[in-house]
């Protein structure tokens, strides 16, 4: 962005910022579920019940 001519720098500036928070929330969404909930490594239970609240309660 340095070489950017001064009537163009707040516009790359916006898409650069767009890019990077698409690119933030993208990787940080794709591994949030599993490392805040540690009983996904578990099976989930039997139960029909019990499994959709308990992906109710994960997936909220």
């Amino acid at each position: 962005m340095d070489k950017t001519s001064p009537v163009l720098r707040a516009a790359v500036e916006r898409v650069s910022n767009a890019i990077t928070s698409l690119h933030q929330a993208a990787e940080w969404g794709m591994g949030s579920a599993p490392i805040v909930y540690r009983t996904l490594g578990l099976p989930l239970p039997y139960s029909p019940t019990v499994r959709a609240r308990r992906l109710s309660t994960i997936y909220r």
